[in-house]
């Protein structure tokens, strides 16, 4: 599986255009991980914990990344990756191969 992730890395711009680098850590967090909550998608994608808010409101604006509340604790929020964001890693490994 890490030599998919490598190979998604080394085709990045062609599936993601410029999105910044946190942006693509979180995505790859997701999928390999996911669902996750905020606080071990931070620590899971080596994103400061005082900018990964922004950014996770960023990939769920632009459509790669859902939302929910944690049925165990409401204090949490989950976030898990879009059925887009799905198929965006399924093409991205097969151009990588």
């Amino acid at each position: 599986m890490i030599h998919e992730f490598l190979a998604l890395y080394r085709v990045k711009e062609k599936l993601v255009g410029d999105m910044p680098e946190a942006q693509w850590r979180m995505l790859l967090d997701l999928a390999a991980n996911g669902p996750l909550d905020t606080t071990a998608l931070s620590y899971g994608s080596g994103v400061p914990a005082t900018t990964s808010l922004r950014h996770l409101g960023l990939l769920v604006r632009n459509g790669w990344a859902e939302r929910t509340g944690d049925p165990t604790d409401r204090r949490k929020t989950i976030y898990c990756l879009t059925p887009a964001a799905r198929r965006l890693f399924v093409i991205g490994i097969r151009r990588a191969a």
